[in-house]
């Protein structure tokens, strides 16, 4: 053997167990990136199941008369969704609507956010 295909033997098997060192398998659910949807989103309307862990409902539609799908807003975070007689009064950063029937003044709408404000 030549000293330079010893040296190439060398640097082969050096790269060879530098890569033994690596998992270029696929490591399964760890890698997978949920999508950057916040838990206070449903993802469908009229299910509850399809909700954030905790709500009661997804929108007023599936509460009863005289009832609206809300929540109040606690320290940042939105406390689970249930059927209530209280309506969530505009801008108030407090409470937490699902939909227009659960805005106080039928002059607002509900944003993504929870806000009820005013429609444009």
């Amino acid at each position: 053997m030549t000293k330079g295909s010893a040296r190439a033997a060398a640097m082969l098997g050096l790269v060879w167990s530098l890569g033994s060192c690596f998992d270029a398998t696929p490591s399964g659910t760890d890698d997978f990136m949920e999508e950057d949807v916040p838990t206070f989103v449903c993802e469908t309307e009229g299910d509850p199941s399809d909700c954030a862990p905790g709500d009661a409902c997804s929108n007023s539609a599936t509460c009863a008369d005289g009832t609206v799908c809300s929540t109040q807003v606690a320290n940042g975070e939105r406390m689970p969704l249930a059927c209530t007689a209280e309506c969530v009064p505009p801008n108030d950063e407090g409470r937490w609507c699902t939909d227009d029937a659960s805005c106080c003044d039928p002059a607002t709408v509900c944003t993504v956010r929870g806000y009820c404000v005013a429609a444009p």
